[in-house]
């Protein structure tokens, strides 16, 4: 019971912490000049050498 509870918290922290003004943009949508500096500027995740390093 109180392992079910535990997963059921983090779930909803989870949830709410994703669900903070995300905006989802195609990236075709996205202007050709778009570099790593401007998705760190616009809090994007990123990847980078297959690790989060940034958002």
């Amino acid at each position: 019971m109180r392992k079910s509870v535990i997963v059921l918290l983090v779930l909803i922290f989870l949830l709410t912490a994703c669900s903070k003004n995300a905006a989802n943009v195609s990236l075709i949508q996205l202007p050709d000049n778009y570099n790593l500096d401007d998705a760190k500027s616009d809090n994007c995740v990123v990847f980078e050498d297959g690790d989060i390093t940034y958002g």
